[in-house]
């Protein structure tokens, strides 16, 4: 799958979800959202597992896990950027 396609892929998911996290999430304290989505996060992260190879399921969440976080960093600019 290309990019691209990830990307719209996601920005069409997320418009579908924003209602209902808008509702569990608004008006929560920081620390709560993070949390939620702390734990959703590694909901996602324990799903991904190499059979059989507990180093291997490691290196690959760590592996994933840093992705992420640079995604959610690029994210923030873009979004950042929207409001200027």
């Amino acid at each position: 799958m290309s990019n691209d396609e990830i990307i719209r892929q996601a920005e069409i998911i997320s418009r579908e979800l924003m209602p209902v996290i808008s509702k569990a999430l608004g008006g929560k304290p920081a620390m709560v959202q993070g949390a939620v989505l702390a734990d959703l996060t590694a909901i996602w992260l324990a799903g991904h597992v190499v059979r059989d190879d507990p180093a291997a399921t490691a290196s690959l969440r760590e592996d994933l896990l840093s992705a992420h976080v640079d995604g959610i960093r690029s994210l923030v600019d873009y979004y950042d950027g929207r409001r200027r």
